[in-house]
């Protein structure tokens, strides 16, 4: 199955969009540390994908499109916008000039909305230190479904994020 083709297909029907990291307000756990700076954020569309282990839905992977981030003025829809990336299993991000950087583990989770996949923060891993650290936030979606769909062993579950990523500030170099 080619997931790629439709998450993009997904991802240019969806349109969401996110707001303003300071209008929702990070808990405080998912901090990056004294010392690092955004850089970039990207908007990321797409799926968790889950399967059946005769008791439970268990994650397999995410598989997200990644657009530029809206920014709360731009009332343009994700269709306008050209894909910049994408997001998957690593978990690992890639941009379409073939950067890639990689995660080694969350360091913080939380539930910010019950009906949404948790905000993280994880440890990058192999970005030759251009990112350190990169937050998951204001997730929409992608929750495994509560029991199991006689008809598969495999679901796509929808969901959107905010993936921001940070770097050591120049002050700490």
């Amino acid at each position: 199955m080619n997931y790629f083709a439709i998450i993009l297909a997904l991802a240019l029907c969806l349109g969401t969009s996110s707001a303003s990291i300071r209008e929702t307000g990070i808990p405080k756990v998912l901090d990056v540390p004294p010392g690092y700076e955004q850089y970039e954020c990207a908007d990321g569309v797409g799926q968790q994908i889950y399967s059946w282990d005769k008791s439970e839905w268990v994650l397999q992977e995410p598989f997200a499109v990644l657009f530029p981030q809206e920014k709360k003025k731009d009332k343009s829809r994700k269709a306008d916008k050209k894909p910049i990336g994408i997001h998957y299993d690593g978990p690992a991000w890639q941009w379409n000039d073939g950067r890639k950087i990689e995660a080694q583990g969350i360091i913080a989770q939380v539930t910010v909305d019950e009906n949404a996949v948790n905000w993280l923060l994880v440890e990058a891993l192999n970005d030759a230190g251009k990112t350190e650290y990169i937050q998951r936030l204001e997730t929409q979606g992608g929750l495994a479904p509560d029991s199991k769909d006689q008809k598969r062993d495999i679901i796509l579950v929808p969901y959107s994020a905010l993936y921001c990523f940070y770097r050591m500030s120049d002050e700490k170099k």
